[in-house]
């Protein structure tokens, strides 16, 4: 018999983190995480690993990601507002169709540091 099973949760990251969703299975399987929280989330992978270590893959579904689109920036002012990260992020979700993972989020984030003259 295996240690871990295989298998998929959905829900609001709020609700997948409570004591009630986190006690139904064994919190040590492998997972794919579904989200379907219609706000930004900052780190989701590293909120959701807190309670389940063995997550190997996360997506959303939500509006957004149902019309085929991340995030509608109509104006030029919006998008001056996002960080560079924020809108590799959101590029990558759209392209994916999931946020990248912890060792994707360091690799951006180090070549973001990166001074180019170098």
């Amino acid at each position: 018999m295996p240690l871990r099973d295989m298998r998929e949760i959905k829900g609001h990251l709020e609700q997948l983190l409570s004591d009630g969703a986190s006690s139904q299975g064994n919190k040590e399987d492998y997972l794919r995480v579904i989200l379907t929280d219609e706000t930004e989330i900052i780190d989701p992978m590293g909120k959701i690993r807190s309670v389940y270590p063995n997550v190997m893959a996360l997506a959303f579904e939500n509006s957004r990601t149902k019309a085929g689109i991340s995030v509608v920036l109509d104006d030029t002012e919006q998008i001056e507002k996002l960080s560079p990260y924020d809108v590799f992020g959101e590029f990558f979700l759209h392209i994916s169709g999931a946020v990248m993972t912890e060792v994707q989020a360091k690799i951006v984030r180090d070549l973001l540091e990166t001074d180019v003259g170098e």
